[in-house]
């Protein structure tokens, strides 16, 4: 199970290095190591997301508290995510053209 704090954590860590880049000026391909660590927390993110929507049978019997609690979490990682992906793109979208934010996601 992918935990959604530490993966939120490791995202939120990494966008604000992605952020200070760009404040900076720095550009999009310098950052490509931190926008590496930032897509790989959204990706755990998303799977933690999966995981509460459908738990295993097994999670739900014997731990049905436990199982609404990570759900929570997993919605509050994935809304703070979405904010970080807008507000990435919009940075991107700036200093790289509309094209910009479609070329990092078709990498």
């Amino acid at each position: 199970m992918i935990d959604p704090v530490t993966a939120l954590a490791t995202a939120s860590s990494a966008f604000n290095l992605i952020k200070k880049g760009f404040s900076v000026g720095r550009d999009v391909e310098s950052m490509g190591k931190d926008l590496g660590r930032w897509m790989g927390a959204m990706s755990d993110l998303k799977k933690a997301d999966e995981y509460a929507k459908k738990p295993p049978l097994f999670k739900k019997i014997f731990a049905s508290g436990s199982v609404e609690e990570e759900a929570m979490a997993a919605y509050i990682a994935k809304k703070k995510a979405e904010d970080m992906r807008d507000e990435l793109r919009q940075m991107i979208t700036m200093t790289r053209g509309p094209s910009g934010w479609q070329e990092l996601i078709n990498m």
